[in-house]
């Protein structure tokens, strides 16, 4: 199952008047949520639990990735998956990946930005 919050076109708009892409590479439409084995307690738990309390908190960058990390219900460590940082892909150089970002979040670490962008959207469960 993978499970993402995907964003509302002003949500991504938003996210893009705050941050400018800084690389050539546009993605900033999505947080990932899970991506494991499919798992109907978790199906139920997504569905139930993430529908709304997200913002944007953070940024963190390398030569060819900035992401944006992102808090719901001011927590930012995806618990229910792998430990690691909800965060949205914002740009990339040409050539990578957006699963990047989990390695430059983990890697590098991020900053605050300087007030939290609010974001909305819709659960997509595949």
């Amino acid at each position: 199952m993978y499970a993402i919050l995907e964003l509302s076109p002003a949500a991504r708009e938003r996210l893009l008047q705050a941050v400018p892409p800084a690389l050539p590479v546009v993605v900033c439409d999505h947080v990932t949520l899970y991506d494991g084995p499919d798992d109907e307690d978790k199906r139920r738990r997504l569905e139930r639990d993430f529908g709304s309390g997200w913002e944007a908190v953070g940024i963190a960058r390398s030569d060819d990735v900035l992401a944006l990390v992102v808090a719901h219900d001011g927590g930012t460590v995806r618990e229910i998956y792998d430990g690691g940082t909800f965060h949205c892909t914002h740009s990339l150089a040409a050539g990578h990946d957006a699963i990047e970002s989990n390695e430059v979040i983990a890697r590098h670490g991020w900053a605050p930005l300087p007030a939290p962008i609010p974001l909305d959207g819709k659960l997509s469960l595949r």
